[in-house]
Protein backbone atom coordinates (compact mmCIF):
# COMPACT_ATOMS: atom_id res chain seq x y z
CA UNK A 1 0.00 0.00 0.00
CA UNK A 2 2.96 2.22 0.71
CA UNK A 3 4.41 1.91 -2.64
CA UNK A 4 1.47 2.75 -4.18
CA UNK A 5 0.95 5.92 -2.53
CA UNK A 6 4.46 6.67 -3.02
CA UNK A 7 3.81 5.72 -6.79
CA UNK A 8 0.78 8.24 -6.98
CA UNK A 9 2.85 11.23 -5.45
CA UNK A 10 5.67 11.03 -8.07
CA UNK A 11 3.08 11.03 -10.55
CA UNK A 12 1.45 14.03 -9.51
CA UNK A 13 5.34 15.89 -9.68
CA UNK A 14 5.92 14.29 -12.71
CA UNK A 15 2.36 15.41 -14.36
CA UNK A 16 3.29 19.27 -12.53
CA UNK A 17 6.37 19.54 -13.82
CA UNK A 18 5.43 19.08 -17.37
CA UNK A 19 2.93 21.85 -16.81
CA UNK A 20 5.06 23.99 -15.28
CA UNK A 21 7.60 24.01 -18.56
CA UNK A 22 4.65 24.23 -20.79
CA UNK A 23 3.69 27.47 -19.32
CA UNK A 24 7.59 28.62 -19.22
CA UNK A 25 7.11 27.12 -23.18
CA UNK A 26 4.05 29.43 -23.70
CA UNK A 27 6.05 32.42 -22.76
CA UNK A 28 8.56 31.61 -25.76
CA UNK A 29 8.04 33.85 -28.77
CA UNK A 30 5.74 32.61 -31.27
CA UNK A 31 9.02 32.28 -33.48
CA UNK A 32 10.37 30.06 -30.90
CA UNK A 33 7.41 27.87 -29.61
CA UNK A 34 6.41 26.95 -33.47
CA UNK A 35 10.33 25.70 -33.68
CA UNK A 36 10.23 24.03 -30.28
CA UNK A 37 6.46 22.52 -30.94
CA UNK A 38 7.92 21.16 -34.37
CA UNK A 39 10.69 19.53 -33.14
CA UNK A 40 9.57 18.02 -30.19
CA UNK A 41 6.55 16.72 -32.05
CA UNK A 42 8.93 14.87 -34.83
CA UNK A 43 11.19 13.95 -31.42
CA UNK A 44 7.88 12.14 -29.70
CA UNK A 45 6.97 10.28 -33.14
CA UNK A 46 10.27 9.44 -33.51
CA UNK A 47 10.17 7.60 -29.85
CA UNK A 48 6.80 6.13 -30.36
CA UNK A 49 8.08 4.68 -33.78
CA UNK A 50 11.12 2.84 -32.05
CA UNK A 51 8.70 1.36 -29.40
CA UNK A 52 5.51 0.46 -31.74
CA UNK A 53 4.97 -2.92 -32.07
CA UNK A 54 7.73 -3.90 -29.32
CA UNK A 55 6.33 -6.30 -26.91
CA UNK A 56 6.74 -5.76 -23.38
CA UNK A 57 9.84 -6.76 -21.88
CA UNK A 58 13.37 -6.29 -21.52
CA UNK A 59 13.77 -5.14 -25.03
CA UNK A 60 11.28 -2.75 -24.74
CA UNK A 61 12.45 -1.82 -21.46
CA UNK A 62 15.94 -0.74 -22.87
CA UNK A 63 14.43 0.56 -25.62
CA UNK A 64 12.47 3.48 -23.25
CA UNK A 65 15.33 3.68 -20.61
CA UNK A 66 17.72 4.68 -23.79
CA UNK A 67 15.05 7.28 -24.73
CA UNK A 68 14.82 8.46 -21.20
CA UNK A 69 18.80 8.60 -21.05
CA UNK A 70 19.15 10.62 -23.98
CA UNK A 71 16.15 13.15 -22.84
CA UNK A 72 17.47 13.56 -19.51
CA UNK A 73 21.28 14.06 -20.76
CA UNK A 74 19.98 16.81 -23.51
CA UNK A 75 18.25 18.76 -21.02
CA UNK A 76 20.93 18.65 -18.55
CA UNK A 77 23.80 19.67 -21.47
CA UNK A 78 21.06 22.82 -22.42
CA UNK A 79 20.97 24.66 -18.96
CA UNK A 80 22.41 28.03 -19.92
CA UNK A 81 21.91 31.31 -17.82
CA UNK A 82 18.58 31.41 -19.73
CA UNK A 83 17.58 28.97 -17.64
CA UNK A 84 13.65 27.95 -18.03
CA UNK A 85 13.87 30.35 -21.40
CA UNK A 86 15.77 28.60 -23.06
CA UNK A 87 14.09 27.07 -26.28
CA UNK A 88 16.66 24.05 -26.01
CA UNK A 89 16.20 23.04 -22.61
CA UNK A 90 12.22 23.52 -22.79
CA UNK A 91 12.54 21.24 -25.95
CA UNK A 92 14.64 18.84 -23.99
CA UNK A 93 12.89 18.91 -20.56
CA UNK A 94 9.28 18.27 -22.49
CA UNK A 95 10.54 15.25 -24.11
CA UNK A 96 11.66 14.20 -21.03
CA UNK A 97 8.40 14.45 -19.27
CA UNK A 98 6.58 12.93 -22.29
CA UNK A 99 8.86 9.92 -21.62
CA UNK A 100 8.01 9.62 -18.41
CA UNK A 101 4.90 10.09 -18.60
CA UNK A 102 4.31 7.60 -21.09
CA UNK A 103 6.52 4.83 -19.96
CA UNK A 104 3.44 3.55 -17.80
CA UNK A 105 5.62 3.20 -14.99
CA UNK A 106 3.93 5.53 -12.69
CA UNK A 107 0.18 4.45 -13.93
CA UNK A 108 -2.01 4.65 -16.88
CA UNK A 109 -3.74 7.97 -16.01
CA UNK A 110 -0.41 9.87 -15.98
CA UNK A 111 0.38 7.74 -19.29
CA UNK A 112 -2.97 9.03 -20.53
CA UNK A 113 -2.13 13.05 -19.61
CA UNK A 114 1.34 12.98 -21.80
CA UNK A 115 -1.09 13.49 -24.72
CA UNK A 116 -1.10 17.42 -23.03
CA UNK A 117 2.79 17.53 -24.58
CA UNK A 118 1.65 16.39 -27.85
CA UNK A 119 -1.24 18.64 -27.60
CA UNK A 120 0.75 21.77 -27.49
CA UNK A 121 2.41 20.52 -30.19
CA UNK A 122 -0.17 20.50 -32.23
CA UNK A 123 -1.45 24.18 -30.86
CA UNK A 124 1.67 25.70 -31.77
CA UNK A 125 2.23 24.43 -35.33
CA UNK A 126 0.61 25.73 -38.28
CA UNK A 127 -2.37 23.64 -40.34
CA UNK A 128 0.65 23.42 -43.47
CA UNK A 129 2.97 21.92 -40.68
CA UNK A 130 0.79 19.50 -39.35
CA UNK A 131 -0.33 18.34 -42.44
CA UNK A 132 3.40 17.92 -43.62
CA UNK A 133 3.28 15.11 -40.38
CA UNK A 134 0.27 13.77 -41.89
CA UNK A 135 1.69 12.95 -44.82
CA UNK A 136 4.73 11.50 -43.98
CA UNK A 137 3.41 9.48 -41.42
CA UNK A 138 0.55 8.17 -43.90
CA UNK A 139 3.44 6.75 -45.93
Amino acid sequence: MVFGLFEKKEAKLIRAEAIRTLEHANMLSDKDRTRVAKSLFTKVIKCISQIDGVPQGPKLDKIMKKQLSDATKQRQKNVTHLEESNPKWIESALLESFLMMNSGVYGSKLSQDSILIGNWCRENMSQKDLEKFEKKLSK
